[in-house]
């Protein structure tokens, strides 16, 4: 959700040196809906467990012990994961915890890189020129 008088400040201040000022509503929403290069965001969102098992390096899960292999089962039979939850994180990091071609993998499904709207407001946030030309019509001096 969309906090305007946040987002009205963000315009008027660019903290990021986005290049806001003096742009029309479309090319300011295009610039918070940009991705930023260099940051990373974790991902809320429900993944497909097929998603996580094609992370896996098949060396990798051979290495592995039965009880990790009976706990990866249990996750995999979900159907699909959040891997936003610390809980499932942390299981999974300790199932792989010598695994660094499959954590890198994983790594690479769990986050990705954000928009400053997403910075902003949460992931899968995008702003809109319409979102853009309310927060500026806001009365933020009272």
């Amino acid at each position: 959700m969309i906090d305007y008088v946040k987002l009205k400040q963000e315009i008027e201040t660019d903290p990021s040196g986005l290049g806001y000022s003096g742009k029309p509503a479309t090319i300011i929403a295009d610039l918070l809906n940009k991705p930023i290069s260099g940051a990373q965001i974790l991902i809320d969102a429900e993944i497909p467990t097929w998603k996580i098992l094609d992370a896996i390096d098949p060396t990798e899960f051979d290495d592995l012990t039965s009880a990790d292999k009976d706990t990866l089962k249990l996750i995999l039979s979900m159907g699909t994961v959040n891997l936003s939850s610390k809980n499932i994180r942390n299981i999974l990091s300790k199932i792989f915890s010598n695994a660094t071609t499959t954590t890198a993998n994983l790594q690479k499904i769990a986050y990705k890189t954000p928009t400053r709207a997403e910075q902003l407001f949460g992931y899968g946030t995008r702003v809109t020129h319409t979102d853009v030309v309310r927060a500026l019509r806001l009365n933020t001096t009272a």
